[in-house]
């Protein structure tokens, strides 16, 4: 018999989309909320022991990286995810688990994985660090694959591109004017309140957004969905 199943809730691994907010609003949660609501239907956030748990919470990282690239090709930005472990991770997975889980999925890969980490100097526990935050991404970077898999097959790479798109460039909401001669509806700046809010605003926008893509940035566009739809590949 199966041990029985445990999620990771959207709550357990907010602090390292707290950690790395890129813009003032709370938009940006509300994606990455949205985005771990099709994960969890997915059952991609069930475990069943402590390796599954640790590779759910690289999931999270693997969201980010996502995410903050996007923010990187558009805006020419740099470190905007560095640190993860010390920063985050280190406070949910372990040195030795997190060195377990590399070493297993760098030996699938047929690579380099036999370090020996000696703690003796302090030289050398610089080096551990280091190697720990490069465990981190790319343990993410394999994530990241099975997590554009099903993300991309939830929404398609069009909804996923204009979805990132919408933290950007916000939404407006038709609203009701009343006024003592004549009632009338006419748009507003909307700031959604919750993860639900925000992904029924982004739907009623999102043939907007694209339309505003078309006529004032196409060229950014088509480079932003061409990186989307090629798996949002690391920026390096």
């Amino acid at each position: 018999m199966g041990e029985q199943k445990s999620k990771v809730s959207f709550e357990e691994v907010k602090p390292i989309f707290e950690h790395y907010k890129y813009w003032c609003k709370d938009d940006e949660y509300y994606w990455y909320e949205n985005m771990w609501q099709i994960l969890d239907r997915r059952d991609l956030t069930s475990y069943e022991n402590e390796e599954q748990h640790r590779e759910i919470i690289l999931m999270a990282v693997a969201l980010v990286i996502m995410f903050t690239d996007h923010i990187a090709l558009k805006y020419d930005e740099c470190d905007l995810h560095d640190c993860f472990y010390s920063n985050v991770v280190s406070g949910m997975i372990s040195e030795y688990d997190l060195e377990s889980t590399y070493h297993k999925y760098a030996e699938e890969n047929d690579e380099e994985s036999d370090k020996e980490y000696d703690n003796e100097s302090d030289d050398e526990n610089d080096d551990v660090h280091e190697d720990h935050e490069y465990m981190v991404v790319y343990l993410a970077d394999i994530m990241r694959r099975r997590v554009y898999k099903v993300l991309r097959k939830e929404l398609g790479a069009t909804t996923l591109f204009l979805s990132m798109e919408a933290v950007d460039r916000g939404m407006k909401q038709e609203v009701l004017i009343k006024e003592e001669d004549e009632e009338y509806y006419d748009e507003e700046d909307f700031e959604p309140e919750s993860a639900k809010e925000f992904w029924d605003v982004f739907k009623k926008n999102e043939e907007d957004i694209a339309d505003e893509i078309d006529n004032y940035y196409l060229d950014m566009g088509s480079t932003m969905y061409g990186w989307v739809e090629s798996g949002c590949p690391q920026v390096l």
